[in-house]
């Protein structure tokens, strides 16, 4: 991870959060992004990247100045295959958020999953059957924004869970 972060110029000590994928309204970026908002106070050396596409007409760019995240969010735009494995290697925690669905399969998050990344998910649809020890599950509603604060800050704070959500993620994937 350490080295991945320096490739990428990002203090090692640093916690990346990290979105892949299309960047659009229904990954829920505006949630994570008011989330990261909230809890950096508490966890300076938080950092979040959005690595993928921004869909047209999705201005998250504004939503990044207007939350005043310039220093705290990383927008990557396309990255090509090295790029993203790299950025996978560096992510300390997923955020693999989704509503409403299409009854997708994401691809991201099982990259994420197979990496051994501790990664939130939406509570709903396909990612409900995904077992409660291998992600980090997030009820969609208005109690999401503080759900998602609340455990990313334990997250941060507690880099063995991480690991433990990690490894489980892992055997999770194995076995499926």
């Amino acid at each position: 991870v350490g080295e991945a972060k320096k490739l990428l110029g990002i203090d090692p000590e640093d916690v990346l959060l990290s979105s892949f994928g299309f960047i659009a309204p229904n990954k829920r970026i505006n949630v994570a992004l008011e989330a990261v908002a909230n809890i950096r106070k508490r966890h300076p050396s938080v950092r979040y990247a959005l690595i993928g596409e921004v869909v047209n007409g999705y201005d998250v760019s504004s939503l990044v100045a207007r939350l005043h995240l310039e220093d705290t969010v990383r927008l990557v735009g396309y990255a090509d295959a090295k790029t993203f494995a790299t950025y996978l290697r560096a992510t300390d925690i997923g955020i693999n958020l989704r509503f409403p669905t299409f009854g997708e399969t994401s691809a991201t998050l099982l990259a994420l999953m197979a990496a051994g990344k501790a990664t939130l998910v939406s509570n709903l649809d396909a990612f409900v059957e995904l077992p409660e020890y291998a992600c980090v599950k997030i009820d969609v509603g208005p109690g999401e924004l503080a759900q998602i604060e609340a455990l990313l800050s334990a997250l941060i704070e507690d880099h063995g869970l991480r690991e433990r959500i990690g490894a489980n993620a892992v055997e999770h994937v194995r076995e499926t």
